[in-house]
């Protein structure tokens, strides 16, 4: 971290330290600490993920540079969703591929140069977003994420796509940015995932099939050249109800985050309240303090004029008793002149 790297404000560390209590006493399977201007990871996260078998992590809109900090990567090991969108994330540690049930890995949003091999240890990862990084190429071993079924590779710098990338036989939406590609050229991209998978393919000898073609790792496929009817009809169910509880997954980690978000705004306006009511209650003290003040400045106002006319009486009353000794002892004098004479 940068000597003098931002620092998370009084108002951030009160919004992580409110949200780190709801974590804990909430039944919710997420831990949310985004937008809390974190510039590291707190310490023990990973350990109370675990501890409170939570299944989502939610890291994003923060100031991370690394995932250091929040100990040992390993213990995320029930973790379903990471989601660093929005951070200052430049590389991933070779222990993000210890998260064996990591199902959504959102990076959007960082300053990725490349992604490490690791990552293709992900073995039941369905969605990896890389969106609006600084990647330049793709490491061929992401061929080996056999779960993987959303790729966004869009607003990089990526122009290359690895031949083995025809490997991901669940592969159902591959995002790039297709102006930009030289292979598959950009007039090929142009036409989707599908015809990009084709051409990876056809470069590598394979022959092409539909994602909803493939049966899950978990299916037996030693046996499907032996599959009977009804047997295929039954994994065609279990596969329908693997999307289906997919989609389920997919629909609950956005009510998720929109409740989070509802949750986000609202703290943001109880706190904004707080900072209102602060104001009010300063303006009346100082409102108050002003009164006091003119209140004083008015009564020693008062006194001093009270003062002023004591004075000016006693120097009138000692003026009269001036004029009326002058007056006395000029009739002394004159009545003794006149004896004199």
């Amino acid at each position: 971290m940068p000597l003098f790297g931002p620092k998370q404000s009084k108002e951030g560390k009160r919004r992580m330290e409110h949200k780190m209590t709801l974590a804990k006493s909430s039944p919710e399977p997420s831990y949310d600490l985004s937008d809390c201007e974190l510039t590291e990871v707190p310490s023990g996260i990973y350990a109370l993920c675990k501890v409170l078998q939570k299944e989502v992590l939610l890291l994003h809109s923060n100031l991370l540079s690394s995932l250091k900090g929040g100990g040992i990567l390993k213990d995320l090991c029930a973790l379903r969703v990471l989601d660093l969108h929005q951070n200052r994330l430049s590389s991933l540690p070779d222990d993000i591929g210890e998260l064996a049930t990591l199902q959504v890995l959102n990076l959007e949003n960082n300053k990725l140069t490349s992604l490490p091999e690791a990552v293709s240890r992900l073995q039941a990862l369905q969605t990896l977003n890389c969106r609006e990084n600084r990647l330049t190429d793709v490491h061929s071993a992401i061929g080996n994420m056999k779960s993987l079924r959303t790729l966004d590779l869009s607003r990089n710098r990526v122009s290359v796509l690895p031949k083995q990338l025809c490997r991901i036989k669940t592969l159902e939406s591959l995002l790039v940015d297709v102006k930009q590609m030289v292979y598959p050229p950009a007039e090929l991209c142009e036409g989707g995932t599908a015809e990009i998978m084709k051409a990876l393919c056809a470069a590598s000898g394979e022959e092409y099939t539909p994602p909803s073609h493939h049966l899950l790792p978990v299916l037996d496929a030693g046996t499907r050249s032996e599959v009977t009817p009804p047997q295929t009809d039954k994994h065609l169910l279990i596969q329908q109800e693997y999307d289906k509880s997919l989609q389920e997954s997919f629909l609950n980690y956005e009510k998720l985050k929109e409740q989070k978000r509802r949750e986000h705004l609202e703290l943001e306006a109880q706190l904004q309240a707080g900072h209102q009511e602060q104001m009010v209650m300063f303006s009346q003290a100082s409102q108050a303090r002003q009164n006091v003040i003119t209140v004083m400045a008015q009564e020693q106002d008062k006194m001093d004029g009270e003062l002023t006319d004591l004075q000016n009486r006693k120097e009138q009353e000692k003026q009269r008793l001036v004029q009326s000794l002058q007056s006395g002892m000029e009739f002394i004098f004159a009545r003794h002149c006149l004896r004199t004479f």
